[in-house]
């Protein structure tokens, strides 16, 4: 167990899908790169974190969910995006690449190609709280404070479209 601590302290990037080991790296400061995970409002918003979730699509019109609609269908079972008419889809190994490259780069200063406007990180912060505060109390909030490094992958948002953060 000693040296399941010693990676988590040591590493450079944990990569994760949010399964709950990855708050091992979180606790000793680590950078985290949480891929494919799902329900997107599960997202870590205190610490050096990149996002990429797994794409929901509605099954009746096959357009991408917004960050909104992706909020307020926020299941834990998989069956449940299938039950409200949404199919639940996977990155791809070339999107997961893609993500983990663009991180690294962020952790050794090296501006990526796709260099996420600030104006598009705040608004999804921004839509996270909002979204967020009208089904729990402000106390109960987990995005009341947002790290300066916490972001969602900047090549993944692009490809998602200018409605997504709508």
């Amino acid at each position: 167990m000693e040296k399941i601590y010693l990676l988590f302290r040591t590493c450079s990037l944990c990569i994760s899908t949010l399964a709950g080991i990855d708050y091992v790296s979180d606790t000793f400061r680590r950078p985290l790169l949480i891929l494919n995970y799902l329900p997107v409002i599960e997202a870590i918003s205190w610490s050096n974190v990149t996002h990429v979730p797994k794409n929901l699509i509605w099954k009746s019109t096959g357009k991408k969910l917004t960050l909104r609609e992706s909020i307020q269908n926020n299941y834990y079972q998989i069956n449940l995006y299938e039950d409200h008419g949404i199919e639940v889809v996977s990155l791809s190994p070339d999107e997961i690449l893609i993500s983990i490259k663009e991180c690294w780069d962020e952790i050794q200063g090296k501006h990526s190609t796709k260099l996420l406007s600030e104006n598009d990180r705040t608004r999804f912060w921004e839509i996270m709280r909002t979204e967020e505060t009208k089904s729990i109390s402000v106390l109960e909030a987990k995005h009341n404070w947002i790290h300066p490094k916490a972001r969602v992958g900047a090549d993944w948002l692009s490809k998602m479209g200018e409605d997504y953060l709508s």
